[in-house]
């Protein structure tokens, strides 16, 4: 049986739109424009990673992989909206976001405290999340 041409999500616009109601009134970007966008209520940032096909016979799907930096004047701040983000992105299994379904959580690995390159005393909070989406026909 054919496997039909499927086209994967945007995995940025993806996490952003699901991510927005559960951390607001923190920002969700994909780029920090500059220091001002984490100042009153902290910023969370995705950045897209890989994006493999999965074809299978009865379905066809994309592990679709992203990071998520949390930032905050405050690095209680920043972890706290660290823990927001870990406990949404890994509880989406069956969840449809943004009219895409998302078959299933294959990873998460986060809480990785780091300092912010050219931006002394920044903390931020690095987390890398897989999500398997299933694709839409091309």
């Amino acid at each position: 049986m054919p496997i039909p041409q499927m086209i994967p999500a945007d995995i940025e616009m993806l996490a952003q739109y699901g991510l927005t109601p559960i951390v607001t009134p923190a920002l969700v970007v994909t780029k920090l424009e500059d220091a001002d966008d984490i100042q009153v209520n902290g910023a969370v940032r995705v950045e897209s990673a890989d994006a493999s096909p999965l074809l299978e016979e009865r379905n066809a799907a994309w592990d679709l992989s992203f990071l998520v930096h949390c930032y905050s004047p405050s690095e209680i701040e920043a972890k706290n909206l660290d823990c927001k983000v870990a406990a949404y992105v890994t509880s989406v299994r069956g969840l449809t976001i943004a009219s895409w379904y998302i078959v299933d959580v294959l990873g998460y690995g986060g809480g990785q405290k780091l300092s912010e390159p050219g931006v002394e005393g920044l903390t931020r909070y690095r987390s890398s999340v897989t999500w398997r989406v299933a694709g839409r026909p091309l």
